[in-house]
């Protein structure tokens, strides 16, 4: 079965009509329809987006260009 996950506190995604989901593998992936954006990250190593300075730049870059 598959899903997604809504924005949290811990992972605002880019507001409260985004979804998505991370995985186990470090990849990550998310849209925002009220933002009209998607969002992709995939790795080459297993490691979790949270300890991934990369992803978390990358996706801090995204929220600061749609706020």
């Amino acid at each position: 079965m598959s899903g997604y996950l809504l924005p949290t506190e811990s992972n605002p995604m880019t507001g409260l009509s985004a979804f998505g989901h991370a995985g186990r593998s470090g990849f990550l992936a998310f849209a925002d329809p009220d933002h009209g954006l998607a969002f992709g990250y995939a790795m080459n190593r297993i490691i979790s987006v949270s300890d991934d300075a990369c992803a978390t730049t990358l996706i801090e870059a995204v929220r600061e260009s749609v706020a």
